[in-house]
């Protein structure tokens, strides 16, 4: 008489912990299926990988780190948005930066890649400054910085992730819109300023007073400035992400640029027209929540103004995925969305872009 061995549940591995072992999910059919060059272990994501051989500091990797100094953390995609060159070149030279110690990935998003993800799927990789980076860059005449890069890196939290990276990728996305429009009107379309809270504090700092005589700091998360064929428009942004019974709160907090308009500190930007403060949430359903919101309430009337715009993450994109075959897709670079009209007011259900 046989044995019978009865089929055991499968255990859950960790999604870091399977990063760890390769990707060993390939039944023995399939296996028989891959060609024999094809069958490597996939490097790991977390840790690095030793390499002797001397590292080159070209100008495009210069400009890897000059946008890490400049907005502290981006993905991959924006790497390939900013930057000249195949997707494959620049995803390579990340990795080789990364391995030499010069840029790092903050350990906080693989945490967050399960928690939000379900460790399924993959996200694009979140690069930060370190020590090493920084060093290379004040070789090269960047201003120093006192801060631990490397132990910042380590303590870096979702909230600190999910602000900087949003604002970097609308940066991205933003700059190279602009590039293609002016590539193809001949026209004078140019982002000719962009602060972000943290590297550019200082430059986001403003004092205001309120009506109590009482003086409060006010730093949005962003600002940039516009320039179009016609005129220039200077926006003030906020990222906010919801939390429950912190919609009001936020809504509070937006109305303090009613004092900023009113002592005119957007002045210091150089602009004579004013400001739009631009809220950016994770979707067009909060987007319009928190619109519903100030038209729905009395005390929020103050923000009915068509100085307050809103955007959710989902209504612009840096690529579009275009079916290669069966299996298959690729990307293709698609960021003309966020020029168009994708952007909303208290005061009407129109549809709003940003050369307005």
């Amino acid at each position: 008489m046989g044995v019978i061995i009865k089929d055991k549940k499968k255990p859950q591995i960790d999604p870091i912990e399977k990063e760890k072992r390769g990707n060993l999910s390939f039944t023995m059919e399939q296996e028989k299926q891959i060609p024999a060059n094809a069958q490597k272990k996939r490097r790991s994501r977390i840790h690095r990988r030793a390499d002797n051989r001397q590292l080159e500091l070209t100008e495009r990797r210069i400009a890897e780190l000059d946008i890490l100094y400049h907005h502290r953390l981006a993905d991959s995609d924006v790497f390939r948005v900013a930057l000249k060159g195949s997707d494959q070149q620049i995803l390579r030279e990340l990795r080789r930066l990364w391995d030499d110690g010069y840029i790092d990935r903050p350990i906080e998003q693989w945490i967050m890649h399960k928690k939000y993800q379900g460790g399924r799927g993959r996200n694009e990789i979140i690069y930060a400054l370190t020590n090493k980076g920084m060093k290379v860059l004040q070789e090269q005449d960047y201003s120093a910085t006192k801060t631990d890069l490397d132990r910042k890196n380590k303590e870096m939290g979702e909230t600190t992730i999910f602000h900087d990276v949003v604002l970097t990728r609308f940066w991205a996305g933003l700059k190279a819109a602009l590039d293609q429009k002016r590539e193809r009107t001949k026209e004078n379309y140019n982002l000719v300023l962009w602060y972000q809270d943290r590297p550019d504090r200082d430059n986001l700092k403003t004092e205001i007073e309120l009506n109590d005589g009482k003086k409060i700091t006010i730093i949005p998360d962003g600002c940039f400035k516009l320039q179009c064929p016609k005129s220039q428009y200077l926006f003030l942004v906020e990222y906010y992400r919801t939390r429950k019974g912190g919609n009001q709160t936020y809504l509070d907090h937006l109305k303090l640029y009613n004092h900023y308009f009113r002592q005119e500190k957007y002045q210091q930007y150089r602009i004579k027209k004013g400001f739009r403060v631009l809220t950016v949430v994770p979707s067009r359903k909060i987007a319009g929540n928190l619109i519903n919101l100030i038209n729905g309430e009395e005390k929020n009337k103050e923000l009915r103004h068509f100085r307050f715009w809103f955007v959710g993450e989902d209504d612009y994109r840096l690529y579009k995925k275009e079916k290669v075959n069966e299996n298959n897709y690729r990307k293709i670079l698609d960021v003309e969305s966020i020029l168009g009209p994708i952007f909303r007011t208290p005061i009407d259900e129109e549809w709003h872009s940003l050369e307005e």
